[in-house]
């Protein structure tokens, strides 16, 4: 990255770090090959958001001549316009109202920590908004998720116990399978 894109970056860290969703961020620069798939998982590695936020901009300020210009694309398709306008200096112009899109990226935290994915993916399921093969995969993505968790977590115990609790005893793994 040429020192003028890092400066920039740099003079704008404290909102990037603070206001980043840097998960879409690295989904699109993997997707990209600007990132690779061995980065973004460091990246993701970190537990907190914040410390994700700051990992991805000292990764893509150490890439190529054209990292920055990934970076403000990466940003403008994740919706996070508003950090492309730091960036650029190009302000984009005021809607008068929020796309559905723009509202759900603002409340994208919220959503993340108050939403039902169970009761949210069953009504989408019965509207036929999500087919059952899409709903599925969901699912098993959830789980995996847990599973994660539980591993880095070292809480098996308390795992065997959430799954005795909703009558999924029999999910339990004994010490010889």
């Amino acid at each position: 990255m040429e020192k003028k894109h890092r400066d920039i970056i740099r003079k704008n860290r404290v909102k990037l770090v603070q206001c980043m969703d840097s998960e879409a961020v690295v989904f699109f620069l993997e997707a990209e090959n600007v990132l690779s798939i061995m980065e973004g998982d460091r990246i993701r590695a970190e537990k907190i958001r914040f410390q994700q936020n700051q990992k991805l901009i000292d990764c893509i300020t150490r890439h190529g001549p054209k990292a920055f210009d990934w970076f403000v694309q990466a940003l403008r398709k994740t919706n996070q316009e508003h950090l492309c306008d730091l960036l650029t200096n190009h302000p984009r112009e005021i809607l008068k109202e929020d796309s559905l899109e723009t509202k759900l990226h603002k409340h994208r935290f919220t959503l993340l920590r108050d939403m039902n994915p169970e009761k949210v993916l069953g009504a989408l399921e019965k509207d036929k908004v999500l087919t059952p093969g899409t709903v599925q995969q969901i699912r098993r993505e959830t789980n995996k998720n847990i599973l994660d968790a539980v591993i880095s977590s070292n809480c098996y115990s308390g795992f065997v116990c959430a799954l005795k609790s909703t009558q999924q005893g029999h999910l339990c793994l004994s010490e010889d399978s």
